[in-house]
């Protein structure tokens, strides 16, 4: 379990500091992992519900981290950010660091 709490801590710092410069194929590349290994569980819905898990970056990376293990989707690092800028651009728009 440490582990995946280290593993979560560096895919946030990561993301949070890589995140301002997405491209349209990595967030195309994102948006397609999202709807094919997750769409069929979660529709707009679940991001935009009242009372949800995911108040800032790290919660979002939390929680997709948390899902791509339980799914044993075995992505990579560079994948898992993907999902994330996706979702942060789609749903959350979280306020991201400037460079």
């Amino acid at each position: 379990m440490k582990r995946y709490g280290f593993i979560v801590c560096l895919l946030t710092l990561f993301m949070i500091f890589n995140i301002s410069t997405v491209s349209a194929n990595t967030v195309d590349r994102g948006q397609l992992l999202y709807e094919n290994h997750c769409g069929g569980c979660h529709d707009s819905k679940a991001h935009l519900r009242g009372e949800r898990l995911v108040e800032n970056l790290v919660d979002l990376s939390k929680q997709v981290i948390r899902w791509q293990y339980a799914q044993k989707l075995d992505w990579q690092y560079d994948e898992v950010i993907q999902v994330m800028r996706y979702l942060n651009k789609e749903f959350y728009q979280f306020s991201l660091p400037s460079q």
